[in-house]
């Protein structure tokens, strides 16, 4: 994952950014399972794989729109912000409620995956918006060149 957002940001903050933004959802979740006292079992590790797939995509999205406005830089990362950011709100919030509706099923285990899900579906949601795009901590992005 750092590689690939390496590759493609040619940044090392926007790659610290995307992964922090990335991992922000998993530490989350491992905060929740932690106090809801839930075991490990194969339902959890399917919903922290499911969470870090969801948010590299909204990550993946952000980048290339970056890249195609320009590089990164905190102008291009709010334009490819409101450029995909609908899209990004629209499918976080209906996962969430998809995967909410789970956490009402009479089997534990998909209760569980329920519930982690739409907590993981929002946090990569807030990892993306908040984190990611720098809005509660704007910095300015320098970029590395390659002498290129």
């Amino acid at each position: 994952m750092i590689v690939l957002f390496a590759l493609l940001t040619r940044s090392v903050i926007g790659t610290i950014a995307a992964f922090v933004a990335n991992a922000f959802p998993l530490a989350g979740l491992v905060v929740v399972q932690y106090l809801l006292a839930l075991p490990l079992d194969l339902g959890i590790v399917l919903t922290y794989s499911i969470c870090l797939g969801l948010a590299v995509d909204d990550t993946l999205h952000l980048v290339f729109d970056m890249k195609k406005l320009g590089g990164v830089s905190p102008e291009t990362i709010r334009a490819a912000e409101v450029r995909c950011g609908a899209g990004i709100y629209e499918s976080s919030w209906i996962l969430a409620a998809g995967f909410g509706l789970l956490a009402f099923s009479p089997f534990l285990p998909g209760r569980h995956f329920g519930l982690l899900a739409t907590v993981g579906v929002l946090l990569a949601l807030v990892g993306d918006v908040v984190i990611f795009t720098e809005r509660s901590h704007p910095i300015s992005f320098v970029s590395v060149s390659r002498g290129t």
